[in-house]
């Protein structure tokens, strides 16, 4: 059986009732008669991700409570996949936590688009779940060679290589810093370089990358470009979050900004349900 959330509403008709207790905790109804022994749940994570995970697994537990035993959770963007290593003695491994509740509820696998901890495309197992990671790279980057021409595929740093190696592109060399000091959690660039004999003078470049959240790696990485003597450049990304006004900061900067809809945006040009479903 198939279970959608209003999250998901754009891959097909919600049948879950999710609402908040004056409180604000969360009371989740599945609204089908539960049957048979496998299930699949379709919904995205983000924005209000911490509520979310929280619904997904109310869902995931009342259907194993009801003998279904095999879960599949299909989620365009996998909240908490950048912590998925200890920069600092005390701190919470939270990606595998996550996976390990989601787990404890019933879920035994997860498809997904681009999850920043696997960095290649595949079947993989980690913590308990097999987890299908599917790349929209293929699609981000046909819709932005649609407005920018025959571009040199790069990725801004090493972690997104993949989406960019078989493309013939290479990747920049990027060094992160210390946390920086304040209530958000965020480590400045120390470093971007590109890779040495990399020629992009009087070249179109697209920049890809799995995520951008505050755009700062997108926007030095442009700067590095700019100063070789880049001609145009294109920005495409799966998950294009764009906080503290980082779309605005990246239009004033580049020629053509694509992102799939795991999260909706304005720039989303590519159905992240349409690739996660495929081969169904």
């Amino acid at each position: 059986m198939d279970i959608v959330t209003s999250s998901a509403s754009d891959f097909g008709k919600p049948n879950v009732e999710i609402k908040s207790f004056p409180d604000g905790d969360s009371y989740v109804r599945l609204l089908n008669r539960i049957a048979g022994e496998s299930a699949r749940i379709f919904t995205r994570l983000h924005p209000n991700q911490n509520t979310k995970l929280m619904e997904t697994m109310f869902i995931a537990k009342t259907l194993s409570g009801s003998n279904i035993k095999d879960i599949e959770l299909y989620t365009p963007y996998l909240p908490y996949a950048r912590q998925d290593k200890l920069w600092k003695q005390g701190e919470s491994l939270s990606a595998r936590y996550i996976l390990e509740l989601l787990h404890s509820s019933g879920v035994t696998k997860i498809t997904t688009l681009d999850c920043h901890f696997i960095k290649k495309t595949g079947i993989f197992e980690y913590w308990g779940i097999k987890i299908t990671n599917k790349s929209a790279a293929d699609f981000i980057i046909e819709e932005a060679k649609k407005h920018l021409d025959n571009p040199l595929i790069m990725s801004p740093d090493a972690g997104a290589s993949y989406m960019s190696h078989r493309f013939g592109g290479g990747h920049m060399n990027k060094v992160r810093g210390e946390y920086e000091k304040g209530g958000t959690a965020y480590r400045k660039i120390k470093s971007l370089k590109m890779e040495e004999n990399t020629n992009v003078s009087g070249r179109n470049v697209l920049l890809v990358d799995d995520i951008i959240g505050s755009g700062g790696t997108m926007l030095r990485a442009i700067d590095v470009l700019k100063r070789a003597g880049v001609d145009k450049i294109g920005i495409a990304s799966t998950h294009g979050f764009f906080l503290n006004g980082a779309l605005e900061k990246l239009k004033k900067v580049s020629d053509v900004i694509v992102t799939t809809n795991s999260v909706p945006n304005e720039t989303s040009k590519v159905d992240a349900f349409k690739i996660l479903s495929n081969g169904m």
